[in-house]
């Protein structure tokens, strides 16, 4: 595999890990509805990149640290040409107690049987512990002399400990380290967050989203009603919407929302570009997917057809959504009342201890 083959394959495993560029592009250029956004698709880009690298230098750092801490605890574990026993070499740990994992197997009776075992040590080899307990009956003879020769063994002197091939009852052993599994959590944990940073890749832009939306849902009712006010004084609707559009410019907090924003560009492509005020507003609506703007304009293509009562009908349309968004605040509000009901059963819970502790103390 020659480094071209290689870096294309880093690339398309890059790109499935933190998105595409295209689809960034063909998300915000549906959100706008105009072209461009390079800026931003390179700025989504590198927060989800640098997510990804720093995912890895954390993996990396923690498979050093368990590769340093299997390191640091010293021990060593060899074993000889038959494979019968093994040689514990113990290196000095600054005065710490080590704990070598080892896995002795046997045969009584006719069956394997094996124990998991484990040397305390520490430097000037003393202050030893029991190593075996809770021993079973109907296995307690074995243990038991096992238990006694691990003592030996951790009360042994030097730096090396000769694992015996057979215990005093003449039983053979055969020693094997335990396996360790401390390399289990980093592995974990990159891949969780690799998961994570797939999963969320679109996070800024779903955002993005939500937002244009909760803009839709916010500030066309009024808009609506500027509309069916204006059209009332006499206006065409071409002419209302352009006063009403200019007239939200005029207030900050109201013209630089995502619907009116929208509703600015319709107007220039309209004006400075001929292009048709109708059709802008279906391709807003369409690229929204938002059902309130598609009936709306539905009806204005509908009067410029057949020349029906417009300003009636987007008076009882704007009615309607006025009707629904007063439901949706009321839906929010009860839904934040009962987000607040579990606080408030903890306080009362506490207020209700505070009360009754010294009462119970005095008694």
């Amino acid at each position: 595999m020659n480094f071209q083959n290689l870096k294309s394959k880093v690339d398309k495993m890059t790109e499935k890990l933190i998105g595409k560029r295209e689809e960034f592009r063909i998300r915000l250029n549906r959100i706008y509805g105009v072209e461009g956004h390079e800026e931003q698709v390179n700025a989504i880009l590198k927060k989800n990149r640098r997510l990804a690298i720093l995912a890895m230098i954390t993996f990396v750092v923690f498979m050093a640290t368990v590769v340093y801490q299997n390191i640091s605890k010293g021990s060593s574990f060899i074993k000889d040409k038959d494979d019968a026993h093994g040689i514990v070499k113990i290196k000095k740990i600054g005065g710490r107690n080590e704990r070598i994992s080892l896995k002795v197997k046997s045969r009584q009776k006719g069956k394997e049987v094996s124990e998991e075992v484990t040397l305390n040590m520490s430097e000037d080899r003393k202050n030893r512990k029991k190593v075996m307990d809770n021993l079973k009956d109907s296995d307690s003879d074995w243990k038991e002399v096992l238990n006694r020769q691990i003592r030996e063994l951790e009360n042994g002197k030097g730096d090396t400990i000769v694992l015996p091939k057979k215990l005093p009852n003449n039983m053979k052993l055969h020693w094997e380290r335990k396996a360790e599994k401390d390399w289990i959590l980093p592995i974990i944990y990159i891949t969780v967050f690799m998961i994570a940073i797939h999963k969320g890749r679109f996070a800024y832009i779903n955002s993005i989203e939500k937002k244009a939306k909760n803009s839709i849902e916010r500030d066309l009712p009024g808009f609506l009603n500027k509309i069916v006010l204006l059209m009332g004084g006499g206006m065409i609707f071409e002419k209302a919407f352009e006063r009403a559009v200019l007239d939200s410019s005029m207030i900050k907090e109201v013209g630089n929302s995502y619907f009116y924003m929208q509703m600015k560009q319709a107007l220039k492509n309209t004006l400075r570009h001929k292009k048709n005020l109708v059709d802008e507003l279906y391709d807003f609506a369409k690229r929204n997917e938002d059902r309130n703007m598609m009936r709306i304009v539905g009806l204005v293509g509908d009067n410029l057809k057949k020349g029906d009562r417009l300003a009636e009908k987007l008076q009882v349309e704007s009615q309607l959504m006025w009707f629904n968004k007063k439901k949706s605040i009321e839906e929010k509000g009860r839904i934040s009342e009962t987000k607040l009901v579990f606080p408030m059963v903890i306080m009362l819970g506490v207020l209700v201890v505070i009360t009754v502790a010294p009462a119970l103390i005095d008694i």
